[in-house]
């Protein structure tokens, strides 16, 4: 076969599902480490299992639909807190 390109997937080896799709709860003004982490600490506080399981589905749910044939979707475990129970 001559004219096609091979190459291992592309994916984004780190990402925190339970902090998914938070930005609406955010200030953003600095735009700095130091305000994300911040922000993301006040968003976190307001957590529940039920709205980190949705935004979890929601970000695996846009990775499949968006993601183009051939590259691959790999997941880890959430990292078990307190407001979060694992499901199979």
């Amino acid at each position: 076969m001559q004219g096609n390109f091979v190459c291992g997937s592309f994916y984004d080896s780190h990402i925190h599902l339970d902090k998914a799709c938070i930005l609406d709860r955010c200030t953003i003004e600095q735009g700095n480490l130091e305000e994300a982490v911040e922000e993301t600490g006040k968003a976190k506080e307001a957590f529940t299992e039920a709205g980190v399981y949705a935004r979890t589905s929601r970000v695996i749910e846009m990775a499949i639909k968006k993601v183009p044939s051939g590259c691959a979707l790999s997941l880890r475990p959430i990292k078990k807190q307190t407001y979060v129970a694992l499901r199979r």
